[in-house]
């Protein structure tokens, strides 16, 4: 399978470091990054699109679910990782309407659904080990991941078997695209924070 692992694009959150915005939505050049990522995506044979419940990470997969007519399934354990308090995050209907080819968990609920926080980094290195597994299952499928700076980094060391070596950090650009081939338990790394849409961005 082909995997692809895509940070969300440019957030408010991200303007704003000074304020804890743990869910804030994608700025207006967000969202141009996110069409510009999808257009390169969708040359991909895509057959399945993942994507955390934070509504960046959601807008994010939203233009290439809607180019490729696939819909976004939430994975409630792709979130970003927290060592702040908890939050809520939105409601099952709030994002229906962000992404409408969207299927929902049970945990996302009318209330919304509980973002635990407290987090620290042994708890985050399971949950990634915890979704490398479960995307190893879909071996038939060539699958996109929309995530979340921290969390990617989690996620690769875990796919490169150096969950352990910490200090090893890959840089995440907004909308950066990490490209993967995994047949049995071979990795071959394709691209690393790829950002050749960005460049195309920044010609205009």
């Amino acid at each position: 399978m082909k995997l692809f692992v895509v940070r969300h694009g440019e957030s408010l959150g991200n303007l704003h470091l000074d304020q804890d915005m743990p869910d804030s939505p994608l700025t207006r050049f967000g969202n141009v990054q996110s069409q510009t990522a999808a257009l390169l995506l969708c040359k991909q044979s895509i057959t399945k699109i993942v994507s955390s419940p934070l509504v960046r990470a959601m807008e994010t997969a939203k233009p290439l679910s809607e180019l490729m007519s696939v819909p976004v399934e939430v994975w409630m354990d792709l979130y970003e990782y927290r060592e702040g308090p908890s939050f809520h995050g939105r409601s099952r209907t709030e994002l229906q309407k962000i992404v409408q080819n969207t299927l929902l968990p049970e945990e996302i609920s009318e209330s919304g659904w509980r973002c635990p926080g407290e987090e620290n980094h042994d708890l985050v290195q399971k949950r990634a080990k915890s979704v490398i597994q479960r995307i190893r299952s879909f071996s038939e499928d060539n699958l996109v991941l929309f995530s979340h700076g921290m969390l990617i980094n989690f996620l690769i060391r875990e796919l490169l078997h150096i969950a352990d070596i910490s200090r090893v950090q890959f840089a995440q650009s907004n909308t950066g695209i990490n490209a993967f081939q995994l047949v049995g338990d071979q990795v071959e790394v394709l691209a690393i924070n790829q950002t050749e849409h960005l460049r195309l961005l920044d010609a205009k």
